[in-house]
């Protein structure tokens, strides 16, 4: 399976951004990978190299999605709230984005450069 665009660097992501990350993911023949019983993780770390941990332990996020609007489409859509960033200290971090699919097969998608700024606003309310 592999991801229809290229893992783009994520710059300048404004600490406390709320945000949706849709990827598609697609079969080698460009065909929509079916999402069904599978689970869609995102990774955000200060380390491009982390302790290996089975929980992430280190990660400064960590979202996962295994509900799909339409599995069939090869849509996943992960959202982060202003609860999952806010608390992000501003800097260079490394994402990745893995699938386990229903087999328990993890395969790396995606893979990049994430980089979080201060937000001038902090309030919520």
């Amino acid at each position: 399976m592999k991801v229809s665009t290229q893992a783009p660097k994520i710059e300048n992501y404004i600490r406390g951004d709320s945000r949706v990350i849709n990827i598609q993911i697609n079969n080698p023949d460009g065909t929509p990978f079916n999402l069904t019983g599978c689970e869609v993780f995102l990774t955000l770390n200060l380390s491009q190299n982390p302790p290996v941990n089975p929980t992430d332990a280190s990660a400064a996020l960590k979202k996962s999605t295994s509900s799909f609007a339409s599995p069939t489409s090869g849509l996943a859509s992960l959202t982060l709230t202003n609860a999952d960033t806010q608390n992000l200290a501003p800097g260079d971090y490394y994402y990745d984005i893995q699938l386990k699919d229903n087999f328990g097969n993890i395969t790396s998608l995606a893979s990049n450069l994430w980089s979080v700024i201060d937000d001038i606003t902090t309030r919520t309310i």
